[in-house]
């Protein structure tokens, strides 16, 4: 019986449906991704940490009298704000 669609009409329907499945899913496939992100965060803002402090500290202390402006800079930056 004809009900005034086409058959391209119906595939182009079906594949709709498809894409419409797969976007779906996607929010918590994006959901798992950042969470795993996250937890990845607090280690290498350890990382981070120990080489600031153990590394590139160590080297501007060179600079505490010869460029006090940079040194002065650099500790300023190295202050967590918010904290």
């Amino acid at each position: 019986m004809d009900y005034g669609v086409t058959e391209e009409q119906i595939t182009d329907l079906n594949n709709s449906s498809d894409r419409f499945l797969v976007i779906n899913g996607q929010p918590r496939q994006y959901r798992i991704a950042q969470i795993q992100a996250s937890l990845g965060l607090s280690e290498l803002f350890e990382q981070t940490s120990g080489l600031l402090n153990n590394k590139v500290d160590k080297v501007i202390k060179c600079f505490k009298t010869t460029n006090t402006d940079f040194y002065s800079g650099y500790i300023s930056a190295r202050v967590i704000v918010g904290k």
